[in-house]
């Protein structure tokens, strides 16, 4: 499995998040190809959506491709909390939305995926960076 991540963002967030995304998805880039989390999504994308804006156009994603190989989210990360955050709380939520995305593959019908590991494995990425 291989993460990519995006993100619909408000401008006033967007080194911010450059920086934190660039280490996330290496970290968890990382994290996938040294341990084996089963099942057979192979692209995950993530693209939080860190937003002040509501639009339609800006409506919460889960998705899973038919055969199952693919997984595509947009979820949610409060503007506020983001902007206000240190590097640290910033990293943090990025993970934390992962680790939701994790938990609604699993949902969503990603089978043999070891979504409880994966997701603590996630979790563990927060510690002290």
């Amino acid at each position: 499995m291989e993460l990519w991540m995006s993100a619909e963002l408000d401008s006033d967030v967007f080194e911010d998040f450059r920086f934190v995304r660039e280490s996330v998805q290496r970290d968890v880039n990382a994290l996938l190809s040294a341990a084996d989390y089963g099942g057979k999504v192979a692209d995950w994308a993530a693209i939080p959506m860190i937003t002040t804006r509501v639009a339609p156009e800006y409506k919460e994603v889960a998705r899973l491709s038919k055969d199952g190989r693919s997984a595509e989210f947009r979820l949610r990360i409060s503007h506020s909390d983001f902007k206000q955050g240190t590097p640290h709380q910033r990293r943090r939520l990025l993970l934390d939305m992962l680790a939701t995305c994790v938990r609604l593959m699993s949902e969503l019908g990603a089978r043999g995926l070891d979504a409880e590991r994966l997701s603590r494995d996630i979790q563990r990425l927060s510690g002290g960076k």
